[in-house]
């Protein structure tokens, strides 16, 4: 299933970069400096990476302006920018010893890790922040204050599986065989008052907990090192109220809720006799690991009791009906491709549907492969099922289809506002909702300082130098020596590499390279591809604008235009000046139509008019961008090679 260009998503195709080294012996290890040309949108100046094996490590610009290193598959990487955001994609391959390779990786690795930790400590302060202020203001409405009472909610990963959101208590349904059973061991094991026992323990702990026992940011934000551990109060709350729920729920063997499964009807989701007496045995494994969870120590419990629980009760319908069953693992939370952008590309569900299924079968055949239960194989499952099932009862336009990036982890929430109160007062509540507050801001402060995005000083490519200079500190005397680990020194100081396409010129000269390789873009791949097929001049003139090319379908958010300049260089001048009419056409008209559609005609038009004024100097920046892309027509499949420069 491919993925909207939003989500920076990775499915399950295969992407490969057969990198070979040309005639010598390949050196001991090599790495890859990526330069992403520009298209509309994010990064429309252009963007770099880094690439180790099938790692990709590059900073982005996020809220609240600063930049922030990432690490993501290869897979993931080139399909969001090669594949859905059409961006033509250089790479070159660069030579070095494997203690400088170890080295670089690992630097940009600490240094996501440190960044990791800050954001992770500014989030849990924002949450603690907005519990906090929940608190305080259903207090004061329940005592008569202004306004109506303001429920304290709070959505629980994984209760959703069997309870409703609301206060009210779930309603009487019968028993879960399979949960009863399993409350009957504890019980035997550990006597019949053990779930109660426990259940009032946390009970108790969740009134006791006091908000200024948290550790509040007063420190400073440093590159080099990360703060110091936390346990946030809203995160302590949350853990122990989910594990109290939980409990509650193993207490009463709850059954599933209707649709926490799902299963197909084709023949792969049938089981025959073996595979039903295998799951058996993995749903007997798996009861074993929840008696052992429900009586551990450890404060997160709570939602991989559930999770499991869910899973459990997946095995026993599956081996009771002799038909597989997966929980459901995406949310209404998960991006969202609508039925219209599915019929504009109709011609590419057959092949979706076949990656999906190839997919699927894969995982079904890994799961029952092993001879015991393994919790990734069937995460695995779940993932690639709900991916098959989500597109082909999109495909017959049951619903608009739900997307989630790589493996699904089950987590359907249930909001609940019957929340034990606070022992409490209000005012040392306020007291720690003001000190979590100004550490907040604060430490948002600092972040912004330390890792704030600017377009010439600090950007995604004068950060990546700025952790390679510094990882290879020790191993170059000079930092401008001409000769050193990576064969030259490539900075970001007083000179124009902080510019993406002039920073891959001057890797590709400073740098050991080996290899230089172009992935064209997306379409322009697809183009070459019918030029076989007809007359070049016809298939050129057809394909050359957007109002009959058979390539290119209008994307929601991709500005109005139409003609692409990015394989025309001598007539982008030309084609800049309809494109720039058009686009003032567009948004003239948009003018009128804003009442109606919420201002996008307008700003599409708009839009279209701006990224028209360079292709009257013969440069190009927008390319059109695609929706989803079949595995088939991904870069590195058959007939769309990467081609040296």
């Amino acid at each position: 299933m491919g993925f909207p260009r939003h989500a920076g998503i990775a499915v399950g195709w295969a992407f490969v970069l057969a990198a070979t080294a040309a005639a010598e012996d390949p050196p001991s290890r090599t790495f890859e400096y990526l330069y992403v040309d520009a298209n509309e949108g994010g990064s429309s100046g252009g963007h770099v990476a880094i690439r180790f094996g099938d790692e990709v490590y590059h900073y982005q610009h996020e809220d609240p302006g600063v930049l922030r290193l990432h690490r993501e598959g290869d897979r993931s990487f080139f399909h969001l920018y090669h594949a859905l955001e059409n961006r033509n994609i250089q790479g070159v391959r660069v030579a070095v010893s494997d203690e400088t390779y170890r080295t670089l990786r690992d630097g940009l690795e600490e240094q996501r890790e440190i960044q990791e930790a800050y954001f992770d400590r500014l989030a849990s302060a924002t949450e603690d922040e907005a519990l906090l202020g929940r608190l305080l203001r259903s207090r004061a409405a329940r005592r008569g204050g202004t306004g109506p009472e303001e429920p304290a909610g709070f959505s629980l990963p994984a209760l959703g599986f069997f309870v409703p959101d609301g206060a009210d208590p779930a309603p009487e349904r019968e028993a879960s065989p399979s949960l009863a059973a399993l409350r009957a061991e504890l019980a035997q094991t550990l006597g019949e008052g053990f779930l109660h026992t426990r259940e009032a323990a946390l009970a108790g702990s969740l009134v006791e907990l006091k908000p200024e026992s948290t550790e509040v940011w007063s420190g400073s934000v440093s590159p080099e090192r990360p703060p110091p551990p936390s346990s946030g109060f809203a995160r302590r709350y949350r853990d122990a109220l989910l594990g109290l729920r939980a409990l509650e729920v193993l207490e009463h063997a709850l059954p599933l809720r209707e649709g926490s499964l799902r299963t197909g009807e084709d023949q792969e989701w049938a089981l025959g006799p073996a595979e039903r007496a295998q799951l058996a045995a993995f749903a007997a494994s798996l009861a074993e690991r929840l008696r052992a969870l429900a009586r551990s120590g450890r404060p997160d419990f709570g939602f991989p009791l559930l999770v499991g629980m869910a899973r459990l009760e997946a095995l026993r319908a599956s081996v009771e009906s002799g038909h597989l069953f997966v929980l459901e693992a995406l949310s209404d939370e998960d991006p969202v491709l609508p039925r219209a952008a599915l019929a504009r590309n109709a011609a590419l569900l057959p092949a979706l549907d076949q990656e999906n299924r190839a997919a699927f079968l894969s995982a079904r055949q890994a799961l029952f492969a092993g001879s015991t239960l393994e919790e990734a194989r069937l995460g695995d499952l779940e993932s690639t099922g709900n991916r098959l099932l989500e597109l082909e009862e999109g495909a017959r336009g049951l619903h608009d289809v739900r997307l989630h990036p790589g493996r699904m982890i089950p987590a359907r929430t249930a909001r609940r506002t019957d929340l034990p109160e606070l022992a409490a007062g209000d005012r040392p509540l306020r007291e720690d909702l003001d000190r979590v507050g100004q550490g907040k801001r604060s430490l948002e402060q600092q972040l912004v300082q330390v890792f704030g995005y600017d377009l010439i000083t600090r950007n995604c490519v004068t950060e990546l130098f700025r952790v390679i200079d510094r990882s290879l500190a020790e191993k170059e005397a000079q930092g401008n020596a001409t000769e050193g680990p990576l064969g030259g020194h490539v900075g970001s100081g007083f000179n124009l590499n902080f510019i993406p396409f002039v920073s891959a010129t001057s890797v590709g000269a400073r740098w050991r390279v080996v290899e230089r390789y172009e992935l064209p873009s997306h379409r322009r791949g697809l183009l070459s591809a019918l030029y076989p097929q007809g007359p070049p001049l016809a298939v050129y003139l057809r394909e050359s604008n957007t109002l009959t090319s058979t390539l290119y379908h209008h994307a929601g958010k991709d500005s109005f235009f139409l003609f692409f300049t990015d394989d025309a260089a001598w007539l982008r001048p030309l084609y800049g000046a309809l494109n720039l009419a058009s686009g003032i056409g567009a948004a003239s008209v948009g003018l009128f139509l804003a009442p109606l559609d919420g201002g996008e005609a307008l700003s599409a038009g708009a839009r279209g008019a701006l990224f028209s004024l360079p292709e009257l100097a013969f440069f190009n920046i927008r390319k059109g961008t695609f929706e989803f892309v079949a595995q088939e027509r991904s870069p590195g499949a058959a007939g769309q090679e990467r081609s040296a420069w």
